[in-house]
């Protein structure tokens, strides 16, 4: 398959687009003047395609999202992407969840430890760095 192929399967475009007589029948038979303005060809070409049944697959893609098929794909593609959205946000609060208990397991294992002497103390309430009360100020040299 092509990376255009994969892409427009991706993205819920057909890789291969029913004929142009079910494409123009499912949205309405539009005139060969609406066709060819909407396509950007003549109307003699929107002629020729619809007399033959046989238009390009660029035209065909094209026309694609008018149809019900296409809104259909359309609508799935965003389901399912809500709802990956939705999942990969619970795993993300899932997983910020379980951080956020080892840390705090983390700053309990601290609290046991003997400090340094030249360590900065650290307040689990305010989870900053809070200046030692009890260092004396140097009086200079």
């Amino acid at each position: 398959m092509s990376t255009l192929a994969a892409l427009r399967n991706r993205a819920g475009w057909p890789t291969h687009p029913p004929p142009l007589s079910l494409i123009l029948a499912d949205i309405g038979q539009p005139s060969p003047a609406t066709l060819a303005k909407a396509l950007g060809v003549s109307e003699r070409t929107a002629r020729r395609w619809i007399a033959s049944d046989r238009a390009p697959l660029v035209a065909r893609l094209a026309l694609w999202p008018l149809t019900r098929w296409g809104h259909s794909a359309a609508s799935a593609h965003h389901a399912n992407a809500a709802t990956l959205a939705h999942l990969q946000a619970q795993n993300a609060q899932q997983l910020a969840a379980a951080l956020a208990e080892k840390v705090s397991a983390l700053e309990d294992a601290l609290q046991t430890l003997d400090p340094a002497s030249n360590g900065p103390l650290f307040d689990q309430r305010h989870r900053q760095l809070q200046p030692p009360s009890t260092m004396r100020r140097s009086s200079g040299l």
